[in-house]
């Protein structure tokens, strides 16, 4: 069963609100969406810290691009 959708009201800086429409056109998605799969991001992130702080393993999440071979380490400040 699917979670009843809430609405609140997100008060962001005039440079955020810029990066949040580009990055919406972009992606080709609307801004909520972007907002959707930033909060998925950061879960994924959040459960590599609960992990690191049980002592599994070193946090961090890494992104590559397809064209190269090197991961990118995303720096997230908590």
């Amino acid at each position: 069963m699917k979670n009843k959708p809430r609405e609140f009201k997100v008060r962001l800086s005039e440079s955020a609100s810029a990066e949040l429409s580009e990055i919406s056109k972009e992606l080709n998605i609307n801004a909520t969406e972007v907002l959707r799969k930033g909060l998925a991001l950061m879960r994924l992130y959040a459960n590599a810290v609960e992990a690191e702080r049980k002592g599994q393993h070193k946090a961090g999440l890494y992104i590559r691009q397809l064209d190269t071979e090197e991961p990118t380490k995303l720096l997230v400040v908590h």
